[in-house]
């Protein structure tokens, strides 16, 4: 009887034992974890305004966790190691660049870590640029890392505009994504273009998407200037561009041109469009989205020659004798510019200008509000 009580006392005691122990595991967990809660989610003082900090590739937890106290924005690894422990597997942090707001707190930087807000820099490439000059601002960013392999992209592929990219993006990939780009532009426009075009492929309507570009930037002339080289081709005639003269020029003689002159259209090579009939080797820059468009549906003109008026527009013409008559009062309002620097009297200067303006600038207006 007495070993009965003994053994009834004996286990109660342990289930006594164990529930004060689940008591005190309980309370120490709920201690620790209001500890850790009131840690993670206290304001971080003293962020610095746009503060930054670098999570680098392949970083793994002990890593980011040093790299947050020496930013000053953690006391203790416990508490990093804790709360991504408490996040379990679905916490992903992703290696960049991050902007950390002032009164953060861990909660929030882990956040931004799991979601990859990382700080997107931007990199700007001009319509008509060639390949040498996107390469070498390619080259001159620091945002941007790795060397560009030993890669030659035909001149015209790669497609001008602007880029956002993490820091340390590599070099290679956003080459490739311009590359990208630009194909995917020319497989979307070539479905839309004109049925009426001459030419076999989406390559060659390149070549003179680049020519437009080369010969302006004006958004409304594009297209006219497009039905130039297509009336021009349709004829058999030479394309006669001043801008694949100089570009072949130079790369092919490797020196530049100042100053064009009828010495350099004499100079015979693949791009010279004033001694060969037909497209120049390649495209001699890379254009932009509006005149790859210009180049696929080019307005329906009687047009088959152009002169610069010096204003940044054109003046057109349907004959040879037309555009004789355009490049005489093109030298003519080149003479009253430079006259009206230094005469300041109206009537002297209106002596100087008795050429009425160009036949084609009414129906020009009249053409382009049509299409």
């Amino acid at each position: 009887m007495d070993f009965i009580k003994i053994k009834f006392f004996f286990h109660k005691n342990i289930f006594l034992f164990f529930i004060y122990l689940l008591i005190f595991l309980f309370s120490f967990i709920f201690i620790v974890f209001h500890i850790h809660q009131s840690k993670v989610s206290f304001h971080i003082e003293n962020i610095e305004p746009n503060k930054t900090i670098e999570i680098p590739f392949g970083s793994n937890s002990e890593q980011i966790a040093s790299i947050l106290i020496n930013e000053g924005l953690l006391e203790n690894k416990i508490f990093y190691k804790f709360e991504t422990f408490i996040r379990g597997k679905s916490f992903n942090p992703k290696a960049g660049e991050y902007l950390i707001p002032e009164n953060s707190n861990l909660k929030n930087i882990l956040d931004i870590f799991h979601q990859g807000q990382s700080i997107h820099h931007r990199i700007t490439f001009p319509e008509c640029w060639k390949n040498k000059q996107i390469l070498k601002k390619i080259n001159e960013n620091k945002f941007l890392s790795g060397e560009i392999q030993n890669i030659e992209y035909i001149e015209g592929t790669l497609l001008p505009e602007t880029y956002f990219f993490v820091k340390d993006f590599p070099r290679n990939k956003l080459l490739i994504k311009m590359k990208n780009s630009m194909d995917a532009v020319l497989t979307e426009l070539w479905d839309k273009r004109s049925s009426k075009l001459p030419f076999k492929n989406k390559f060659e309507a390149l070549i003179i998407a680049s020519m437009i570009e080369s010969e302006t930037s004006s958004e409304s002339e594009k297209k006219i200037i497009s039905s130039v080289f297509f009336n021009r081709i349709k004829k058999n005639m030479k394309l006669q561009s001043d801008p694949t003269v100089v570009y072949g020029y130079e790369k092919v003689m490797k020196e530049n041109i100042e100053k064009l002159t009828r010495k350099h259209l004499k100079i015979d090579h693949e791009w010279n469009t004033y001694t060969r009939k037909g497209l120049p080797e390649t495209p001699i820059c890379n254009p932009g989205k509006s005149s790859i468009i210009a180049a696929f549906n080019p307005f329906e003109t009687n047009y088959f020659y152009f002169v610069s008026d010096g204003m940044g527009g054109h003046f057109f013409s349907k004959s040879l004798s037309d555009h004789i008559e355009n490049i005489k009062y093109v030298k003519k309002l080149k003479q009253v510019i430079s006259h009206k620097r230094r005469i300041k009297n109206e009537k002297k200067l209106e002596l100087l200008l008795p050429l009425t303006k160009p036949k084609d600038l009414k129906e020009r207006r009249e053409n382009y509000d049509k299409n």
